[in-house]
């Protein structure tokens, strides 16, 4: 009964493209509970040019996964805080995660002029498969 939202916040440059920390925010991940009610809010401590994206939560409803600040990080629904650290680390172009075997699935875009990879990782994040693919993989899709 709850949708969860993920913020990349807002980056503010100067003339020469530097980031201006006083006029930029940083990005969240907050709850809407089904009163339509925001009822958590977890801000991320840093801000930084690597924005927090690709949001999958698992077939159980439990345990959601995203991209942030070079890694994947993991916590379960019922957190109010982030882990410390993230539970890959990797900047990964894509998330998605396999809704019959539970299996992440990261893609990966060295270039955009080569072949990406897709890089499947078990529920501890420890990758056990890389299949190469196309050029820039950025998403997963299933169908029964």
């Amino acid at each position: 009964g709850n949708i969860w939202i993920l913020g990349q916040g807002k980056l503010a440059f100067d003339a020469d493209f530097n980031l201006v920390e006083d006029e930029s925010t940083s990005g969240y991940l907050s709850r809407l509970n089904s009163s339509n009610t925001i009822d958590l809010t977890i801000e991320f401590k840093e801000i930084t040019f690597s924005t927090a994206d690709d949001l999958v939560i698992n077939e159980g409803g439990d345990q959601l996964y995203f991209n942030f600040n070079g890694g994947v990080w993991t916590l379960s629904t019922s957190d109010t805080s982030l882990p410390t650290a993230p539970m890959i680390s990797e900047n990964l172009y894509g998330l998605s995660l396999d809704p019959t075997t539970g299996n992440l699935i990261g893609t990966e875009a060295p270039d955009f002029s080569s072949g990406g990879n897709l890089i499947f990782y078990d529920a501890s994040g420890t990758a056990i498969k890389t299949v190469t693919v196309g050029i820039a993989p950025n998403g997963v899709v299933y169908k029964n």
